[in-house]
């Protein structure tokens, strides 16, 4: 069944469609025809298959609020049809990406169909800068050829999930992933009601703004700009990488396999969407619509081909009406004896290709995909324990992002008890604010006896109901019987000196193997000797700004608490702008020195601090190198470079390195710096921002040379600065 209609504002369809030759049809038909065509994954995705898409300019800006209007995407162009990304053949599940553009902006939409039931699964990426491959939604990699672009190597990797937050953005470029891009998108996503999709479902609808400034281009867009956009979609549901077909991985076009967009203006702007269920995916009918705007004064013909498997071959013209809108659609299903193939799309006015697409296909292939989906058993929840036994610390957690409305959830309390004994708790609490969705709590537990114990957790609802109970088990060891190759024996004990180091020698300077160190009551460094060297060209030092004014916080000599020849702890206060500073910490044979510093307000009343930052100023004849390494151990982030010899100022931060890389919900904190040369040097290490006030503008860490030489040495020291409050915070409490 073939239907045809067009649409002209204000007046009655008049005809539009008529027969053209069928040579376009007989060419395409040589890409599907044939036994070996029809075995959708046995021939390799050709060059030429690559899709295609002229993506117009608009007069007006969409308004960026989740809701795909039809009158405002009119001037869009829209390519649908994703297929796995292993061998390209088509998934069933319906997807439709839109594309525009003006001066400012490139725009994108997409629509994706939800079955009843399902709540798009969104784990990892609850923030911005989180989103990543494991939760349900899209994952790009888009590559700018216009002629605004500055750095020709680069292209641009990232997801946007369906909450709307992106994450993992990198900058491609020579091989590697470089996380320091942080780009401003605006986004914006909705689910429409339940039984506005077919078969009773709904629509997942999100729309995106994006700059020139965020792809790192120096001018405007302008029409004949070209782009390589990687369109992917993963999951929904389970595990499902899908993308519109093309060739190359998902971190590299350097083959040219992205599907080309080319900027246009005053083109017929034309949409390809295949969103029935009923498809080649699922039941073998080529299903699908072309419809066009034209944006100019005089009508506009466009060539539309059609080849499925070479069995369903159209070709005809749509006739589109200036200023008007016109459509085409095909309902046709496969005879039964045809299950797989390619199937081609091509749209071109004017001798231009407006539209190209190609794709392999297998009936019944995915069909998991729209599979009813269970109903979520309403008593259960998302529930995570964690539990370490060393410092008997337990974290619990329950999820409230799957409920129906998450908002509904009041509290969260759990209690621990020894397994068989329920009523015997022996810990217990509660929390009643969510972050990311979540009700969290951390606690130290008791001292344990040896056992098997049960971690209950239950969610008050606002109305008066219950989900849970849910329930984990921890355990607490026997260490000496289950461990009993190594317990007690000397090998795999910290507490003893282990060969090459030497005894640390404590006195005015604390000495081990090859370097002493002179620390401060807070734990700071005062100076550092490496091999004979000085490390630092003056002590480091905690600085607070209150009131406008900076303040050197006065150290003095830290307090020995235990000192024995493997390690040595202490721990020191000082007093400075209304705050009081404490730490405690502890020096190792090899020489790290592990601080847990703590500041709160010196009087009863809260202290507005505006800037808290601690300063190591390096010798700058040995600052020859930088290296700052990242968590995650897939992509892990990091900054390897040679620090320039002559330069003043700010010579690198966290900000550089990149906050895509910190994956931090909120700042850019990275856990490990070091600067130095082949000679010595410093390593700064922090396993959390816990006690930071991060934000996502200020550098967590920075470095800079000095304007003038520290202590009065010969060169400006290179300093290393931890921002541990870059913005006005007000301390009230530790």
């Amino acid at each position: 069944m073939m239907n045809r209609r067009t649409t002209q504002d204000g007046k009655a369809p008049r005809a539009a469609v008529c027969a053209i030759g069928m040579a376009m049809a007989a060419a395409l038909a040589c890409l599907a025809r044939g036994p070996s065509a029809r075995a959708a994954g046995m021939l390799d995705f050709k060059q030429e298959w690559i899709p295609g898409i002229a993506v117009p300019r608009m007069t007006h800006q969409p308004n960026i609020d989740g809701i795909i209007d039809p009158a405002e995407w009119r001037e869009a162009a829209a390519i649908s049809g994703i297929a796995n990304v292993g061998d390209n053949v088509l998934i069933p599940r319906p997807t439709v990406y839109y594309l525009a553009w003006d001066n400012g902006h490139l725009y994108l939409a997409c629509r994706t169909y939800l079955r009843p039931g399902y709540k798009p699964a969104i784990y990892g990426g609850r923030a911005d800068g989180l989103a990543y491959t494991f939760d349900d939604g899209m994952e790009f990699v888009w590559k700018p050829m216009g002629r605004n672009v500055v750095n020709r190597n680069a292209a641009y990797k990232f997801f946007v999930n369906c909450i709307g937050f992106k994450g993992d953005t990198c900058r491609l470029t020579l091989g590697q992933m470089f996380k320091d891009w942080n780009p401003k998108f605006r986004t914006a996503w909705r689910m429409t009601d339940p039984g506005t999709a077919p078969d009773g479902g709904r629509w997942w609808e999100l729309e995106m703004s994006c700059t020139p400034e965020d792809f790192e281009l120096k001018g405007d867009n302008r029409a004949g700009d070209e782009w390589r956009l990687m369109l992917g979609f993963n999951h929904i549901p389970g595990w499902m990488q899908a993308r519109i077909p093309c060739l190359g991985s998902y971190f590299d076009d350097s083959g040219g396999g992205y599907p080309r967009a080319v900027l246009v203006e005053d083109t017929p702007a034309v949409k390809f969407l295949m969103e029935d269920l009923k498809n080649l995916a699922t039941d073998g009918t080529a299903s699908l619509r072309l419809s066009a705007f034209n944006p100019r004064k005089e009508d506009a013909c466009i060539e539309i081909s059609v080849d499925v498997a070479g069995v369903i071959q159209k070709g005809e013209t749509l006739t589109v009406p200036a200023g008007s809108s016109a459509e085409w659609n095909l309902n046709q299903k496969l005879p039964a004896d045809v299950s797989n193939g390619v199937a081609s799309v091509k749209a071109v006015w004017a001798g231009r290709t407006l539209l190209s697409y190609t794709t392999f296909f297998r009936v019944g292939y995915e069909a998991r995909m729209l599979a009813p989906v269970s109903p979520p058993d309403p008593n259960k929840f998302g529930w995570d324990v964690k539990f370490n036994p060393v410092k008997r610390l337990l974290m619990v957690s329950g999820d409230t992002w799957f409920f129906e409305n998450p908002e509904d959830a009041k509290e969260m309390t759990w209690k621990v008890y020894q397994e068989g004994h329920p009523a015997r708790a022996i810990a217990q609490g509660s929390s009643g604010k969510t972050v990311l969705w979540r009700f969290q709590d951390l606690v130290q537990l008791p001292e344990l006896e040896e056992g098997k114990y049960v971690v209950e957790g239950v969610i008050a609802m606002k109305d008066g109901g219950k989900r849970g109970p849910m329930q984990a088990t921890i355990e607490k060891k026997n260490e000496a019987r289950e461990f009993a190759s190594w317990w007690g024996k000397k090998f795999g004990n910290p507490d003893q000196i282990v060969p090459p180091f030497d005894p640390i020698r404590t006195g005015d300077a604390w000495q081990c193997w090859g370097r002493s160190y002179r620390l401060t009551s807070l734990g700071l460094p005062a100076a550092v000797v490496s091999q004979g060297r000085n490390v630092l060209a003056a002590p480091a030092k905690l600085v607070v700004r209150v009131a406008g004014e900076d303040h050197d916080v006065p150290l003095s000599e830290p307090i020995v608490v235990d000192a024995k020849d493997w390690r040595v702890s202490f721990k020191g206060q000082s007093r400075a702008a209304g705050l009081v500073f404490s730490a405690e910490g502890w020096m190792e044979q090899d020489g790290l020195v592990y601080v847990d510093l703590t500041y709160s307000p010196e009087q009863a009343d809260p202290v507005t601090v505006e800037n808290m930052r601690i300063e190591y100023p390096v010798v700058n004849e040995d600052a020859d190198a930088l290296v700052c390494i990242g968590p995650g151990g897939n992509f892990s982030s990091m900054t390897a470079m040679l620090i320039p010899p002559d330069r003043k100022g700010v010579l690198w931060s966290t900000l550089v390195t990149g906050k895509p890389g910190s994956r931090m919900a909120r700042g850019n904190f990275y856990p490990t710096v070091w600067i130095g040369s082949e000679r010595c040097g410093f390593l700064w290490w922090g396993d959390n921002d816990r006690g930071w006030f991060p934000e996502d503008d200020i550098p967590a860490h920075e470095v800079a040379r000095a304007e003038a030489a520290a202590g009065g040495g010969p060169q400006p020291a290179v300093v290393l600065r931890n921002n541990i409050i870059g913005k006005p915070a007000v301390i009230a409490g530790p």
